[in-house]
């Protein structure tokens, strides 16, 4: 067998028409193509037609991947999750390994900013908890977290009193309504209770 011809499809650029022996075989990704070393005029055997499909279904699942990570980067957990929806575990497992190779899938940069883009209004609780609903392994929280100093925290929790304080409370509705709401963004009791000092 031969592949007589490699032509871009008309709508999509990055996809081939695949011909062999002058008939139309499938449509393949361009990534597929060149990763096998197809071009017109080689011979081929059965063994790279089962390669291409192979070949075929982890590109695709590549292109899925690349396409969620061009929305916000994913931490591996979410990768398999999503991907597994749709592709076998095997090209998941590839395609992961491919995006941490390239640097596009780090478990410890994702929580890194993660809690550096939040801990301006959330308290650890809250960040622990959605680092876990990510799938990151408890190591990577617990080293993540120790990098959040207890002043910072102490900060945001009170400008969020600032904000949210109002001079008609009594002092027993500031507590509670603003300690209500610090804890529900997910601070802890002492940080809590030094932010409320400032109001009180």
């Amino acid at each position: 067998m031969k592949v007589t011809n490699l032509e871009p499809q008309k709508k999509r650029k990055n996809r081939l028409n695949l011909y062999i022996d002058d008939e139309f075989k499938a449509g393949i990704d361009a990534g597929t193509a060149a990763s096998l070393g197809l071009f017109a005029g080689k011979e081929i055997d059965e063994a790279v037609l089962n390669e291409i499909g192979d070949e075929e279904s982890y590109q695709l699942c590549l292109d899925k991947a690349f396409l969620l990570l061009s929305i916000r980067m994913q931490t591996e957990h979410e990768l398999w999750e999503k991907l597994g929806k749709k592709s076998l575990r095997k090209d998941i497992g590839r395609t992961i390994a491919r995006l941490e190779e390239l640097g596009y899938v780090d478990d410890r940069k994702f929580a890194k900013l993660w809690v550096e883009s939040r801990s301006h209004n959330h308290g650890s609780n809250s960040l622990r908890t959605d680092l876990i609903k990510k799938g990151l392994k408890r190591e990577i929280i617990d080293e993540t977290l120790a990098l959040v100093e207890p002043d910072q925290q102490l900060e945001a929790a009170r400008l969020i009193v600032k904000a949210k304080d109002k001079a008609e409370y009594s002092r027993e509705e500031r507590f509670t309504k603003l300690a209500g709401l610090l804890s529900r963004r997910g601070f802890n009791y002492d940080i809590i209770k030094k932010a409320l000092q400032k109001v009180e």
